[in-house]
């Protein structure tokens, strides 16, 4: 009985190693992931808490300042429009004019029911707002209307954005007009990365050569001009939402569901444009680079489908995979009549990622991403020129506004050409350097300084795929014109504009300070839609009138007119050592970090100890990082990040993970520099999958000669009765 027992616990050892090797795997799985971690479990106040640090319930007045033509035509941009609200003790002013340049003039819209019948509705594209902050010149709005009094808007200035969206979204039991109002800084979003391993990220990388039409790269290469009149600067869209995006963040509004979507589009052509992507193979600088939706496509009702077959927006009982879902999106919807087609979803996905997108690159004859050339497989063409994104986060909560841009300017990024970036000093630096880019492998906030930016890397791969890509498929943009409401200025002197308040053509309608060529009138010094130092007689404001308000966080002091300008002069700094936000202080007119002070003169940082991570944390000059000290009011306040995702009263909480595989990139794409880096990466993993291939086999006949043994030893132990 001795020799049984010592092979049944062989064969039991053999069991609790494989058990180990799965559990490892599953943990090594995770551990090479990319990290999309956004909010809890439920919809709700409470939920908002998990995401934001401070946010308000706010209602507006809107008020129509100027009319426009009542015909269709281009005087509608003549339009003026001023909201205001009150909101993180201060007035917001907004004045708004229609956006111009972001649709398509011939922009083609449809609704599809469970038929898959077709129905053309009408987009007033005087609906979409852009415009600045009185008082803050260089501020954008980017802004929609629900209705009359449910807003959603995004406000940049220079030193903060502010996003107001209405409060049902997140707040069921809210009123249908309240609008939920944070700031970019409020937003409890970690950066994190839990291993230095190969990340799994959200994007494929499809090598076709053997698919591609060779012919395809050819036949536009000499169809190409050497020189172009007009720059081709804007990618055509075409935006599909499927029925659960329709239900849910559209609140089964097709009105409400397009808004949105332009919207979202607008504040993330906006990161794009404001790019400089380098030059192209003919010497041309590409910038202003940015989008334009030709196309738009809501589903009201999940698609019927036969059985066996299989649609994008059909409803299933399971939930989808987000690989499976993209590519049966691309045999469905990718074209080679846009630069790209985008998906927009409300789900939680298996594996819990908010994005995915095919990526493009700079040989013509690739597939994948913007002007993609097309794909045959299964004897019919595909075109991988797509991408899609989720306002369900993996905890089935809806995302807020700015966590959705985020997603979609990403994955954008991958569709241009980027990968994500690398773990340099160049390409992904620490919040000190500015913070991390918007094509990192890992969430950002969006409020530091390099959330909002693209990294050199990105814009260096970019760059060589539009160089050699975005003549086939890109558009021109619509030219600057007098009448959007924004002071801007020509290729000349002369054509520089002195105000604009919106008016493109004569209507009857005369503006007292402003002519319809946007100069000023005789004897007008300035306009008070453009100037906050502006009367309404078109003087400059007196010595005495305040224009901005003194802020002691920011750590400026009030500003007043100069009675010589129309413009708001830059505050003057507070007195260095006065105390602002979090503990610091103020100097040379910035608010400097806790450690920073001139009385500490250390540097910030996260303690890599999870017990002192949520303490405040200095790095002195030998380079070690510590606790200042631990005592109570030290303890970083609840959402700071901490260095496994943020703290809740003093504790350092992690946050679940993300992932997606994109094994399959390492497969199209098999040579051996990119074997021995994926062997590189993932040793680990492959000495695991190896043991197992000698391991199951070994238990398989340990477990067959245990119980060969134990018939033998029965029978014995039978016959010795």
């Amino acid at each position: 009985m001795a020799n049984f027992s010592n092979r049944n616990s062989f064969a039991s050892c053999a069991v609790y190693f494989i058990r180990i090797v799965v559990f490892l795997i599953c943990a090594s799985s995770a551990a090479s992931g990319s990290y999309f971690s956004f909010g809890s479990s439920n919809d709700g106040e409470g939920n908002l808490s998990n995401k934001l640090n401070h946010y308000e319930l706010v209602y507006v007045e809107r008020e129509v300042v100027k009319r426009g033509a009542e015909k269709a035509d281009a005087s509608n941009y003549n339009r003026i429009e001023r909201v205001s609200l009150y909101a993180f003790n201060r007035p917001f002013r907004l004045y708004l004019t229609p956006k111009r340049g972001l649709l398509d003039p011939n922009l083609k819209a449809a609704y599809i029911d469970a038929d898959g019948k077709r129905q053309p509705f009408h987009i007033d594209q005087d609906h979409f707002y852009e415009g600045h902050l009185h008082g803050s010149p260089k501020s954008r709005v980017s802004a929609t209307f629900d209705g009359e009094s449910s807003l959603t808007a995004s406000v940049e200035t220079d030193d903060e954005t502010f996003v107001f969206e209405p409060a049902w979204r997140h707040i069921p039991s809210a009123p249908q007009n309240a609008i939920l109002a944070y700031r970019a800084s409020d937003v409890k979003v970690t950066l994190q990365r839990q291993t230095e391993g190969a990340a799994m990220c959200g994007f494929v990388q499809i090598d076709a050569e053997t698919m591609v039409n060779q012919s395809y790269a050819r036949a536009k290469r000499e169809a190409e001009p050497v020189h172009e009149g007009v720059v081709k600067n804007r990618c055509p869209l075409k935006v599909v939402a499927d029925y659960r995006f329709y239900e849910t963040i559209g609140n089964r509004s097709t009105a409400f569901s397009a808004r949105y979507l332009i919207n979202m589009i607008d504040r993330v052509n906006a990161l794009y444009t404001q790019t400089d992507w380098g030059v192209d193979s003919h010497g041309r600088r590409l910038i202003n680079m940015g989008f334009m939706i030709r196309e738009m496509i809501i589903h009201a009702r999940p698609t019927l489908t036969l059985p066996g077959e299989q649609h994008y927006n059909m409803q299933r009982e399971d939930s989808w995979g987000v690989a499976e879902l993209l590519n049966l999106f691309a045999a469905k919807e990718g074209s080679g009549e846009f630069c790209l087609v985008h998906l927009f979803t409300s789900q939680s996905f298996s594996g819990g990622v908010l994005g995915l997108g095919f990526i493009a690159g700079p040989s013509l004859g690739s597939a994948g991403g913007i002007c993609t050339a097309p794909s045959y497989k299964n004897s019919g063409k595909i075109y991988f020129n797509t991408a899609l994104s989720s306002a369900k986060s993996t905890y089935g909560d809806t995302v807020i506004t700015r966590e959705a841009d985020i997603v979609t300017a990403h994955e954008f990024g991958h569709n241009w050409g980027s990968y994500h970036d690398p773990s340099t000093e160049e390409c992904s630096p620490s919040y000190q350097g500015g913070g991390s880019y918007i094509m990192h492998t890992y969430s950002v906030t969006g409020y530091d300084k390099n959330n909002k930016l693209f990294s050199p890397c990105s814009q260096r791969m970019v760059g060589a795929v539009l160089s050699a890509k975005s003549s086939l498929c890109f558009a021109p943009e619509q030219d600057r014109f007098c009448g959007n409401g924004r002071v801007e200025n020509g290729s000349t002197i002369e054509e520089n504009e002195q105000c604009d308040v919106g008016s493109l053509l004569s209507e009857g309608v005369t503006d007292k300070c402003c002519t319809t060529e946007c100069k000023l009138k005789p004897g007008a010094q300035c306009s008070p839609k453009n100037s906050p130092c502006c009367t309404e007689d078109c003087k400059f404001m007196s010595r005495t009138t305040l224009c901005l308000a003194g802020n002691a966080l920011q750590c400026k002091e009030a500003s007043y007119c100069t009675g010589y300008s129309g413009e708001c002069p830059e505050p003057f700094p507070l007195p260095d050592g006065e105390n602002c936000f979090e503990g610091g202080e103020c100097q040379g007119g910035h608010c400097v970090t806790f450690c920073e002070r001139k009385s500490i003169g250390r540097k910030p940082c996260i303690c890599s100890n999870p017990d002192d991570s949520c303490y405040r944390c200095c790095r002195s000059g030998n380079g070690r990082c510590a606790p200042y000290l631990k005592s109570p009011e030290h303890i970083l306040r609840n959402g700071t990040r901490c260095i496994h995702g943020y703290c809740d009263r003093g504790v350092c909480l992690k946050e679940v993970t993300d992932v997606v595989s994109h094994l399959w990139s390492i497969i199209d794409k098999l040579d051996r520099t990119t074997f021995w880096k994926f062997v590189e990466d993932n040793l680990v993993l492959l000495v695991i999958i190896i043991s197992l291939i000698f391991w199951i086999p070994a238990s398989i006949i340990v477990n067959y000669l245990d119980q060969s043994a134990l018939v033998t030893d029965r029978i014995v132990a039978g016959s010795d009765l």
